[in-house]
């Protein structure tokens, strides 16, 4: 609403004061205005009744330019509204971070996690203490928000339109896999809420105020963003859900959420190919949701909000970033930054029990925790950079292993199926669908970073004694188990391709297996059969047999497989593409005649240094196998 004048009453605005018309006094544009076609004339001046007030004053209101940009339009399409909000966000942050509005802010940091080093222990000795976690977050003038911000955030809420596509698309990911993090019912508890609320407060209205709700609804959500959600320990997930899908962090997962599953769903879904799609196609749909969810990660940032769905909402933007721009993106890494900082100010790395806390929620912030150092030590081992987070100074708990139906499932359920566990907290069926994603991704990220120790260390004393897989790279030996492992990798792979070929379809994510997992025991392959084929068999120090057959049969049919299935869409599609033309380029070394070019005649005075580059070979094989990074695009699936 407008501000008072002395007189007590809300001022008009200047179109329906000089009409003398009655002024609904909505903030930006009264709602007569929007009807009478004049939103770039409104604006209320501070001093109604003197002469125009200073340049400072009107440069208040949107001039009609603008207001054509940002002014919500039935007839728009979702592609003119990406366009503004794409284009926005640097200029709103610029804008936001400047210095505070004219209203003044009055936002009060919160202070998240304070560990034992911190200054808050002083006063805690002396029995003074400084408000925890679970105290309020800040206090919220709701005219300190810009309103532009809003007015962001009502072109926002218009893409909520379409939820019915965002739910079908995200039930098709769900038909792939669930995740960990956020699982289905969380899911479609916060569709269906955001469902409810927007046909309750828009849905029904008339095209003429149809802007204007959304700017109510829009700054509901702000103060809703920037206040606390307090939990007790019976809550249940309706309950929780009920509370945070009004708030921005929410809007933003939902949003990261459905631009990561355009990705991680077939590429030829019939949901795909309907007119109806937002943006116009599945390109432009990911465009618009990394938008969205940028901006409402910006907009908790204003607030200085922090929370479990925000940090859920990093996690899941972070994950977009990598779909749509690679691992090696600098965006990339710096946004996994962002979710570094967001659990650690949670205090998710440092699990104590708090009985305001319910079940789900605490077995959730358990997942988080892990997602977060698993994607850490994924992007620093792909990065070949040191990790941001050191299980040495964090007390990360395994998630039990038990499915979402029993995680938010009433008590005597729940309890029922933790006591199916056993002592170590697996589930007793060996059902790898349960919970044992997260877990299991916990014990390969501690030993992601034991490698990374000994990697990244300046000290290569005794290197072989400590970590023969290190060795083997520096070295180029590669140990038999090696060999071994990458051989029973890919023969899993391609037995899998192999049954789901005779069925009719080709799974989508078993296809991204090959770059994530595949490439590297296929490097280790071509390395090992280039080496046996370089050196003479009475040089290696192998016991067993190589072989060689089985090796190049299998590296045939992976290779045709890569180019068969693999999209050039796809963000890793280039570093594939180079892998599969290195393992090519063995197989034709392996398997072509050179004339008088024998095992025996292999000499020390032929190679040429570490490559091994022989006689009319042209490349320097060893060489590009050293160079090139085979942990290839990631692909996190814990979302």
């Amino acid at each position: 609403m407008a501000a008072p004048r002395r007189n007590g009453l809300l001022s008009s605005c200047e179109p329906c004061r000089k009409s003398k018309l009655r002024c609904d006094h909505s903030l930006p544009i009264c709602q007569r205005c929007t009807a009478r076609r004049r939103a770039p004339e409104c604006t209320y001046h501070p001093c109604p009744l003197t002469k125009t007030g200073p340049k400072k004053y009107r440069a208040r209101s949107y001039n009609g330019k603008n207001r054509t940009n940002t002014r919500y339009d039935d007839t728009s399409s979702h592609t003119e509204l990406f366009d503004w909000v794409h284009k926005t966000p640097s200029v709103i942050a610029r804008r936001s971070e400047a210095k505070p509005t004219e209203t003044g802010d009055r936002f009060f940091t919160h202070l998240g996690f304070l560990g034992p080093t911190s200054h808050s222990t002083v006063f805690n000795d002396h029995g003074l203490a400084i408000e925890s976690q679970s105290g309020a977050l800040c206090d919220v003038n709701p005219g300190a928000v810009d309103s532009t911000m809003v007015e962001i955030g009502a072109q926002i809420l218009s893409l909520l339109d379409q939820l019915p596509f965002y739910t079908e698309v995200l039930e098709k990911r769900f038909e792939l896999f669930e995740g960990w993090i956020f699982g289905p019912q969380l899911v479609r508890k916060t569709l269906h809420r955001l469902q409810v609320l927007y046909h309750n407060l828009v849905g029904d209205s008339r095209a003429d105020d149809r802007h204007a709700r959304l700017l109510e609804w829009s700054r509901t959500i702000f103060r809703n963003t920037a206040a606390t959600t307090e939990t007790y320990s019976a809550m249940t997930l309706s309950e929780f859900v009920s509370k945070i899908t009004p708030k921005w962090e929410t809007v933003g997962l939902i949003f990261a959420s459905i631009g990561a599953a355009t990705y991680q769903i077939a590429p030829d879904e019939a949901v795909f190919k309907r007119d109806a799609v937002p943006g116009k196609d599945k390109q432009e749909l990911r465009e618009i949701a990394i938008a969205v969810s940028d901006m409402c990660l910006q907009f908790c940032n204003k607030a200085g909000a922090i929370s479990d769905p925000l940090c859920w909402a990093a996690i899941q933007h972070t994950v977009l970033m990598m779909e749509m721009h690679g691992s090696n993106d600098y965006r990339t890494w710096q946004r996994q930054g962002d979710v570094v900082s967001l659990v650690f100010a949670l205090g998710l790395h440092q699990r104590e029990m708090d009985e305001r806390i319910p079940f789900f929620l605490s077995e959730i912030r358990s997942r988080t925790m892990v997602a977060a150092y698993s994607m850490d030590k994924e992007l620093a081992t792909f990065l070949g950079r040191p990790p941001r987070i050191c299980r040495q100074y964090c007390d990360i708990q395994l998630p039990l292993d038990i499915s979402w139906e029993d995680l938010v499932a009433d008590d005597s359920t729940r309890d029922a199926a933790v006591q199916q566990l056993d002592p170590d907290g697996w589930n007793v069926q060996g059902d790898p669908e349960k919970g044992a994603r997260p877990r299991v991704a916990l014990l390969a990220s501690i030993l992601r970073e034991m490698v990374l120790e000994f990697s990244l260390s300046r000290e290569v004393e005794n290197l072989w004694y400590r970590v023969k897989s290190t060795v083997a790279k520096r070295t180029g030996e590669t140990p038999d188990s090696l060999i071994e492992t990458s051989q029973q990798i890919l023969s899993l792979l391609l037995d899998l391709v192999s049954k789901q070929i005779r069925t009719g379809r080709v799974n989508h994510l078993t296809i991204f297996d090959f770059s994530y997992i595949g490439l590297p025991a296929a490097a280790v392959l071509s390395k090992s059969l280039l080496r046996r084929s370089q050196f003479s068999a009475d040089q290696s120090t192998s016991e067993k047999p190589f072989p060689q057959s089985e090796i190049i049969q299998r590296l045939s049919v992976f290779a045709a497989h890569i180019e068969t299935f693999f999209s050039s869409r796809e963000s890793d599609y280039d570093t594939c593409m180079k892998g599969l033309s290195y393992i090519r380029q063995v197989l034709d070394f392996v398997l072509s005649p050179r004339p008088g070019d024998t095992s025996e005649q292999v000499t020390d005075e032929t190679r040429e240094g570490e490559g091994g580059l022989l006689g009319d070979t042209e490349m320097d094989f060893m060489t590009l196998f050293e160079d090139l990074n085979w942990e290839q695009e990631l692909r996190p699936l814990f979302t």
